[in-house]
């Protein structure tokens, strides 16, 4: 005899679920429009802890690491020079589904702030899955982050 039990999980709410970290980089062209700080109010906002800040002006050589599955694309180039061409700020961001809530964030800040006359102009970079949060993360903040 097979018993089947169903469970709802509505009442879960998203800080409920596996805590994540995740790598958030707000570009060179956050800080020309001078929006830089309250894109990473909004992340505080959401209930993601900052666990990690750093202000970088980044090199070819990190950038080409960060980007290193792009390498073959051809928007490759612009993308690198793009992102060499001011400061930029590095987060490590903690909470609960960080990896999705990020997305998610930052899928809405770029409908607002991004340029759409550039590819690489969207003022912020998130990590896309767990595996490639921890990769990029140890390029900014080592592996002995926390």
């Amino acid at each position: 005899m097979i018993i089947s039990i169903a469970f709802k999980f509505a009442s879960l709410k998203e800080e409920d679920l596996e805590t994540q970290e995740t790598l958030v980089l707000i570009k060179p062209d956050a800080f020309a429009k001078g929006i830089w700080h309250k894109i990473a109010l909004d992340f505080r906002k959401h209930h993601l802890k900052i666990i990690g800040a750093k202000f970088i002006q980044p090199n070819r050589q990190l950038m080409d690491k960060l980007y290193q599955e792009h390498r073959e694309k051809p928007f490759f180039g612009g993308l690198i020079d793009f992102m060499t061409s001011g400061l930029i700020l590095a987060l490590c961001l903690q909470g609960g589904s960080a990896v999705k809530r990020v997305r998610e964030i930052n899928e809405a800040t770029r409908k607002v702030h991004a340029s759409h006359d550039h590819l690489s102009a969207n003022v912020v970079h998130g990590s896309d899955s767990q595996e490639s949060a921890a990769r990029e993360i140890e390029i900014f903040f080592g592996a002995n982050h926390n």
